[in-house]
């Protein structure tokens, strides 16, 4: 293949590096289509990596569908894997899954996109990196694997409280609520 023929080669960017961002990232490379990936946390696994930054998981989550029907077809969960898999098993086996595919070396990780905008025919994606480094380049396609619960979505109540406002996205533990009466709305 002519070096000509690898430039005019389409490339796209994958926002997101939970499960859909693998699945996207998977079918991309099983086509041998070129992208380059980008996520905020330092790893893969999305909200089910408990210790990314945008992860609304709890430490007693468990997937509420099994986990027959959630694995990847070409990819099945380990033997031992709970019927219905907590965070720690999920977290794992998207680990276990961008490894086996070498999918993790193909994203940019600690890594905020801030902008994607259309360029002529192409499209722009601003990102800016863990040391503040602020870019932009263009890809022939985006898609966007963000997640729908990477940002909380909070009402404004009227009327006053002057206790703690938690929204439910930072809850981890039932710790945090240890001899506190609470509401919950």
């Amino acid at each position: 293949m002519g070096r000509d023929t690898i430039a005019s080669m389409p490339k796209y960017a994958i926002v997101g590096a939970g499960p859909s961002g693998l699945a996207a990232a998977r079918n991309l490379d099983r086509y041998n289509l070129d992208f380059e990936g980008f996520e905020m946390a330092s790893g893969v696994g999305g909200l089910w990596d408990i210790n990314s930054p945008m992860s609304t998981v709890y430490e007693s989550a468990h997937l509420i569908s099994s986990k027959t029907t959630t694995e990847f077809s070409e990819f099945p969960m380990p033997a031992h894997t709970s019927d219905y898999p907590g965070h720690a098993e999920l977290a794992e086996y998207f680990n276990s899954y961008a490894d086996q595919f070498a999918l993790r070396d193909r994203f940019l990780f600690n890594t905020e996109v801030t902008d994607v905008s259309p360029a002529g025919d192409l499209w722009a994606v601003t990102f800016k990196n863990q040391e503040g480094v602020v870019e932009t380049r263009t890809y022939d396609g985006v898609l966007i694997a963000n997640g729908t619960l990477s940002e909380p979505n909070v009402p404004d109540i009227p009327g006053e409280f002057s206790g703690e406002i938690f929204h439910t996205s930072k809850y981890k533990s039932p710790r945090v609520f240890a001899d506190k009466r609470v509401l919950i709305v």
